[in-house]
């Protein structure tokens, strides 16, 4: 299920088919180097378990660039708390936390994270 498209970029909903990506992103050791730590390699189960449970509060996306699979993406409502912590005291915004890292190496340093950031909030 596509959630949206913008400038070759299309954030979807994570598909079975997805975790062979992950699993190919989270064992390159550059891309650990920003996401989960370099000793932190991710196998199928860990992947399962990780990117696969069924978390409600989360959803779970694939970044395609041109419709090629390039990294990922997951956005969460933030709760009172935790928005407190971060010093949003207005209660009445709806505000949501997101981590995303690009797995495609070759795609690195070519503003597409800022793009689909842009996207996400505009």
């Amino acid at each position: 299920m596509i959630l949206y498209e913008s400038n070759g970029i299309t954030v979807r909903k994570l598909e079975i088919k997805d975790q062979k990506h992950l699993v190919s992103w989270l064992n390159d050791p550059l891309v650990l180097t920003y996401y989960e730590g370099r000793d932190r390699p991710h196998d199928l189960e860990m992947i399962k378990e990780n990117f696969y449970t069924n978390d409600e509060e989360e959803k779970r996306c694939l970044i395609e660039y041109n419709h090629k699979p390039i990294g990922y993406i997951q956005f969460y409502l933030i709760d009172e708390e935790t928005s407190k912590k971060f010093g949003y005291y207005d209660l009445n915004e709806t505000i949501y936390g997101t981590d995303q890292f690009i797995g495609e190496t070759k795609y690195w340093n070519q503003e597409i994270a800022k793009q689909l950031m842009k996207s996400m909030i505009g």
